[in-house]
């Protein structure tokens, strides 16, 4: 049985929310709807947020007892330049030939980039490093810390551009590397918002100061830590417990209109925020130099290794550090022991599309094979390839999404996909095929005192469509919960007996196959201004 997508629109206005459904599927959301001063601008003028709905969010929601305002997130907002614009091709700076007789190749590259870092931008780039098929042995790790560059070859395989990481030590392959140095923070700890309660999925909060703020600025929408949450979600009973200061939530956005008292952001907010736990506070925010356009496309890296057990080679292949509206496209990686692909926290909006990682080489110890890793905001990994992978998908500890791992797959895998420690939030695992004889699974649990205290690994985390050989989906007692909507694959207890999350159409897809597609397509058709279109 395929349930069948239904599209609605919402519409906020004059205090009513209005729904084009039957009066079934009115009566099946009116709890749904929160009162009107939760969910509502206070002050100006009415506000139309439309989103992609299918029967089978319909039912998830009512199952989730959704009863002041949270909805499943639009994770359509993700990726380079939020899904508005098309990965650019950038023009031809720089030609590199690969030297004869498997020279080292690491000072003409590097001296390369240095070089290109000196062009002015035009636009938004300084141009691409075009490296033609063959061989390039490089020695050792390679740098870029200027915006606006693309290392771009002539072919992800073997008969392509091939760049082999040859030190033997241990080392991080190609990195972005901006300042990560954050600047921000609430003004004399002041929580500025105004509203009791922020469900899950809102655009827009109020603030006590809107007049400090303009559209586009950057900012962060905080959450303080707070010591009464983690007891309500015991995270205070593990060995290493959890401390407030350390549970400081960042959610990094951007202001796409300002209505009286009410900032609208590009995204959604991906944990229910409660003036239980502190309140909430808006403030602008920088980076000391965070790298925007920069790209990998069209090549092979590969990592010299001797065996398994030795583990002094490429370990990263690469690495976006403190990175905005960025990607990696038609890359492949063979035998790195860490990853194709890790993304750090200070990162967001970066595209991973059509990539391979393949046959890592280490240990099967901690800490190894994180094929494509997420550990910032807004990030897209789309039609990508993982073999051998420990954690195939994966995303780390504390870092607000939304996030989108969507028609991808793993092959041979050894543990678990999947939100692997410390309350990451909002992300879609969507269309992804899981296979593994030890492997193959995707587990959203309470991983208690795994590593140094893992707890509770991920909170509003939706599984569409996922094909797993096992699947755990548990739920926290506080800020929202998670989802397994059309999950092909054994359901399991997981390692602690939790409340389960909400579990819809087990063992049955639902359409469509892909939410990311489906919200994005939507999106697009109603809004194709972008994401700064409000109306």
């Amino acid at each position: 049985m395929i349930i069948k997508l239904i599209n609605y629109s919402r519409v906020i206005v004059s205090g009513l929310a209005i729904l084009s459904l039957n009066a079934c599927q009115k009566t099946i959301l009116q709890s749904n709807v929160a009162a009107d001063s939760e969910i509502l601008p206070s002050v100006g003028k009415p506000v139309v947020y439309d989103r992609f709905e299918s029967a089978a969010i319909i039912e998830a929601e009512a199952a989730a007892g959704y009863n002041r305002g949270d909805i499943i997130p639009d994770f359509s907002r993700v990726g380079y330049r939020w899904g508005d614009e098309s990965i650019p091709t950038v023009p031809v700076a720089i030609t590199l030939q690969a030297p004869a007789g498997g020279v080292d190749a690491k000072e003409m590259i590097q001296k390369a980039i240095d070089s290109l870092s000196k062009f002015p931008l035009v636009g938004r780039h300084r141009g691409a490093i075009l490296f033609k098929a063959g061989t390039y042995n490089v020695s050792g790790p390679l740098i870029i810390n200027e915006s606006g560059i693309v290392l771009r070859g002539e072919g992800a395989s073997t008969s392509g551009t091939v760049l082999i990481a040859t030190a033997t030590t241990q080392h991080n392959f190609i990195t972005f590397a901006g300042d990560a140095k954050l600047n921000g923070s609430p003004a004399g700890n002041r929580m500025n918002v105004k509203d009791k309660y922020v469900p899950v999925g809102r655009f827009w909060v109020t603030v006590s100061n809107p007049d400090e703020f303009q559209v586009g600025d950057d900012v962060i929408l905080h959450r303080p830590g707070s010591q009464k949450w983690i007891n309500d979600i015991k995270m205070n009973k593990l060995t290493n417990p959890w401390k407030p200061d350390d549970y400081i939530i960042r959610q990094q956005r951007v202001i796409t209109h300002i209505s009286g008292d009410t900032l609208h952001f590009e995204n959604p907010n991906v944990m229910a925020l409660t003036e239980d736990y502190g309140g909430a506070a808006v403030y602008k925010y920088s980076y000391e130099k965070r790298l925007s356009e920069c790209g990998i496309e069209n090549m092979r890296l590969q990592s010299a290794y001797v065996s398994n057990a030795n583990e002094n080679h490429g370990w990263e292949a690469v690495q976006f550090n403190c990175v905005e509206h960025s990607w990696m496209r038609n890359v492949q990686s063979a035998h790195f022991g860490y990853s194709l692909v890790s993304i750090k926290v200070n990162s967001k909006n970066v595209t991973v599309i059509d990539s391979e990682c393949l046959t890592p080489k280490s240990t099967l110890n901690g800490g190894r094979r994180y094929n494509f890793e997420v550990n910032g905001s807004l990030n897209l990994v789309k039609n990508c390839r993982s073999t051998e992978g420990r954690h195939d998908y994966v995303t780390g500890s504390k870092q607000a999404g939304p996030n989108v791992f969507t028609q991808s797959i793993a092959e041979k895998s050894h543990y678990d996909s999947g939100p692997h420690h410390r309350w990451n939030m909002g992300t879609l695992w969507d269309a992804l095929t899981l296979s593994g004889g030890n492997g193959g699974t995707l587990f959203v649990q309470d991983r208690q005192n795994a590593g140094t205290g893992h707890g509770w690994a991920g909170i509003n985390q939706v599984l569409w469509n996922v094909s797993a050989r096992q699947v755990v989906v548990q739920r926290p007692d506080s800020s929202g919960t998670n989802f397994s909507i059309g999950t092909k694959g054994n359901k399991v207890r997981g390692s602690f007996s939790r409340p389960d999350g909400v579990w819809i159409s087990q063992n049955i897809p639902v359409e469509p196959q892909s939410l990311y597609e489906a919200q994005y397509n939507y999106r697009k058709a109603r809004y194709p201004g972008g994401v700064f279109m409000v109306f």
